[in-house]
């Protein structure tokens, strides 16, 4: 990724850097008691090895770092503003404990890392680091070490981003707007430049259609409301269905559906059915990437695009989204003639001037989306869709606007990679659940893709519709879906949104967290931070929806609380029966502090690495060694050899009940010693 695309995603980053990076750096060179860490170092003593939780820093002389931590401290206290030496010294000291050298090695920020012996087991774990370390929405790539190859480029290369001046939310909504009119312009255009209609076309000719028999054509089938449509269609209809699959491992397209159905609880022996074609393409290559005869011969025989494929990236802002509105365009100019329906989202509409998002095509307001790329994206799309309908002759058109899908009413299924899976999955490891605000109108994904079919499937003299897919019943709290986990024996605390995320990105940094699902989750809960609640979020108005089906009203109530609590448990033993949501982690850290043995040796295997193993291995063999031979001498005295055994076992593996005397000392001063490394 160049330089110039990374500072227009940071320009696009509403978040604030305080977390990432202000609380890493800032007080980098300070303690939480500075009186006590100037005691420590008063401390000469010479020590080779100072812990950093999973690393260690050799230091011939602990004087050295601690005459370096007291000059750093005696500058800038009374200001919290990031300075470059605050940078280059977490670099400095980052660097030194990865590469096992003393910090003075690393003292001239002019030489190449790599010269001085980092070798690329070493820069794959310092650029894990720097990337922690920087803002939301801004990577690194591994050549990066190529083009900053010293602490004083790679530091000036973190100040140029920080020092960015910061665009306030009305800049913010102004570039995204000119982003977005400039997308659906271009490709309205692209449409309208490429359909070559016939003179001769005619409503007439549309009539044709209306009698055939309705051939579907599905996309998004390997999502998680997709496999569910496609579901539906196989159960209930007879007509023949097109799957065009984009192609992500060797399988054929129909051994990626059954995989899916699997997954999902689903039939899988549906997928073996004839009427079911299921094809890989590339929506954004001419043709789909078929030749023009096979794109010709599918066209002829379609009748009915339902097109539900999303793509979501955390974070990313629209231009990264471009390529799949270009497969839309694509799906457009094939849909001419026939009927097109577009599975869209909430997110597009979230933040408009209302409280029911109205069923009707929206305004091309920026502001109105969540302004993520996402919601963006499916705004644009409904943006084209509207603009190029007419001129396609399209037979039918709708956009269906889908709120939160949750799980499956009777078997507990859910997509994992939703946010309120990724919070329960990841409370099973930290015991940590953010709380807020918010009104949950959820609705199954069974009901919501009965709801689509029968929507879609039903007759109707309008050309363009819009529906809402959405829990029409009375909707529950957060605090109340949390409580009801509780019920179910789900250990957790609850914490403010801000804190829960700077402690998410705390575990990211420590490797106990994966970096992609802390993006996920902050661009989740970042409005949620900034207005420190969702009850002004948007819901579905569902009127005319309702009007259009009856099958919303199957929907469960949340409010009740006997369907309540059937539903959650269903879905709380599905995560856990398919490991998607583990207490064991959780569960052993609290027993850890009880147990009454604190297993050293074991310790010193996980810190020492492969010289810990050596130091345990040599004894046992040791140990083996002699027992065996006791064993063919005194064979006759078995008292004689379990007392030289014992003997022997307590040698090896009895603590120090001396150095047991002094632990809480030294355990102090290790601890100390961490936090200034950590700050570093």
């Amino acid at each position: 990724m160049s330089e110039t695309i990374i500072l227009k995603q940071r320009s696009q980053t509403q978040y604030s850097n305080s977390i990432l990076v202000k609380d890493e750096l800032v007080n980098s060179n300070r303690t939480e008691n500075p009186e006590n860490e100037k005691n420590d170092c008063e401390d000469k003593t010479l020590s080779h090895q100072y812990e950093d939780d999973n690393n260690f820093i050799v230091v011939s002389d602990k004087k050295e770092y601690c005459e370096k931590i007291n000059d750093e401290n005696s500058k800038d206290e009374e200001t919290s503003e990031l300075k470059d030496t605050d940078i280059s010294n977490y670099l400095q000291y980052t660097a030194a404990i990865l590469m096992g050298v003393s910090i003075r090695n690393l003292d001239d920020h002019s030489i190449s890392l790599v010269k001085t012996g980092m070798d690329e087991m070493v820069v794959s774990e310092f650029l894990k680091k720097i990337s922690n370390i920087l803002p939301i929405g801004i990577n690194i790539e591994n050549s990066f070490i190529e083009n900053y190859p010293n602490i004083d480029s790679i530091t000036k290369f973190i100040m140029d981003i920080i020092k960015q001046p910061k665009i306030n939310d009305q800049e913010i909504q102004e570039q995204q707007q000119i982003i977005i009119e400039d997308i659906v312009d271009k490709y309205s255009l692209y449409i309208k430049s490429r359909y070559i209609h016939s003179i001769n076309a005619s409503r007439k000719n549309q009539q044709i259609n209306e009698k055939r028999i309705k051939t579907f054509l599905l996309t998004g089938a390997t999502g998680f409301l997709g496999a569910h449509i496609l579901n539906i269609l196989l159960n209930t209809t007879s007509s023949y269905i097109y799957c065009l699959l984009k192609k992500k491992s060797n399988r054929t397209p129909k051994s990626s559906l059954k995989r899916v159905f699997s997954r999902n609880n689903l039939d899988t022996s549906l997928i073996d059915s004839d009427k079911l074609i299921a094809i890989y393409v590339n929506l954004s290559e001419p043709y789909f990437g078929l030749t023009e005869n096979e794109h010709e011969n599918l066209s002829q025989k379609v009748t009915t695009i339902i097109h539900g494929s999303t793509f979501a990236k955390p974070g990313a802002p629209l231009s990264v989204y471009e390529n799949s509105i270009l497969g839309t365009a694509n799906l457009l100019l094939f849909s001419a003639k026939k009927e097109f329906h577009f599975i869209s989202n909430i997110d597009a509409c979230v933040n408009g001037p209302w409280d029911y998002v109205p069923e009707g095509i929206l305004p091309l307001k920026a502001s109105i989306t969540n302004m993520d790329g996402f919601g963006l994206s499916k705004l644009a799309t409904e943006t084209i869709i509207t603009n190029t309908f007419y001129y396609l002759y399209l037979e039918r058109t709708s956009i269906i606007r889908t709120g939160q899908i949750s799980s499956h009413t009777e078997t507990g299924v859910c997509n994992p990679n939703e946010w309120v899976p990724l919070i329960l999955g990841n409370a099973g490891l930290t015991g940590k659940i953010p709380t807020f605000e918010a009104n949950l109108d959820w609705i199954p994904v069974d009901i919501a893709s009965k709801a689509i079919v029968d929507l879609i499937t039903r007759d109707t003299s309008f050309n363009i519709e819009v529906f809402h897919i959405s829990n029409p019943k009375p909707t529950i709290t957060w605090e109340q879906y949390l409580d009801k986990l509780k019920e179910f024996g789900m250990k957790f605390t609850r914490e403010e949104p801000s804190i829960w995320l700077e402690n998410l990105w705390k575990d990211v940094e420590n490797d106990l967290c994966d970096k992609n699902l802390c993006l996920l989750l902050t661009r989740h809960f970042e409005n949620v931070i900034k207005n420190n609640s969702q009850k002004s979020r948007a819901l579905l108005d569902l009127t005319s929806t309702q009007s259009r089906t009856s099958l919303l009203s199957e929907c469960p109530s949340l409010l009740d609380e006997d369907i309540r609590k059937n539903i959650i448990k269903i879905n709380i033993d599905w995560l856990r029966s398919t490991g998607y949501l583990s207490e064991t982690a959780l569960h052993q850290n609290s027993l850890q502090p009880r147990s009454k043995f604190k297993l050293r040796n074991n310790l010193k295997i996980v810190d020492q690495g492969l010289w810990g193993w050596f130091t345990i291995i040599v004894p046992l063999m040791v140990f083996f060694f002699v027992i065996n031979i006791l064993w063919n001498i005194l064979s006759e005295n078995f008292l004689q050899v379990t007392f030289i055994s014992g003997f022997f076992v307590a040698a090896v593996f009895s603590d120090d009940s001396a150095t047991n005397g002094n632990e809480p000392r030294t355990n102090k001063k290790r601890v100390a010693f961490r936090r200034k490394i950590k700050k570093f």
